[in-house]
């Protein structure tokens, strides 16, 4: 009876998502988020954004998709927990993931090459009780 459990638990479509980001101003998909490893039981989800056109690298995109998908993973979905990482380099993710409330957690050390220099993967994580919609 567990390995039926385990296999609607793996293969539930509502236990990830990924999502376009789209700049509404001319409609062109510029990144995306996502979320996976849903786990019902444990209230937890690891997200991911990322926006992949530099030309819209600051203006705000990856912040306003990561609050939407806080709201909903908080809200309709009532997780307590949600965890994302990313590589120490990159400070335009570190500052979004601060500002939206995310605690840095740990560090696996030299784990992620980029170019010809290692950095760490720097794990955050946010519990429902510290998320506050208006970040």
């Amino acid at each position: 009876m567990a390995h039926f459990y385990e296999a609607r638990l793996r293969d539930d479509p509502r236990l990830q998502a990924t999502f376009t980001v789209d700049d509404l101003a001319d409609g062109r998909a510029i990144g995306m988020a996502d979320y996976r490893d849903l786990d019902p039981f444990a209230g937890r989800a690891t997200v991911g954004i990322t926006i992949g056109e530099r030309d819209r690298w600051g203006g705000g995109y990856g912040s306003e998709a990561l609050r939407l998908l806080l709201g909903h993973l908080f809200g309709p979905l009532r997780l307590r927990r949600i965890e994302l990482d990313t590589w120490s380099g990159n400070e335009r993710a570190l500052r979004t993931f601060r500002a939206a409330g995310f605690v840095e957690e740990g560090r696996r050390r030299s784990s992620v090459r980029v170019g010809d220099e290692w950095h760490d993967t720097v794990l955050f994580g946010l519990l429902n009780e510290e998320w506050t919609p208006d970040h």
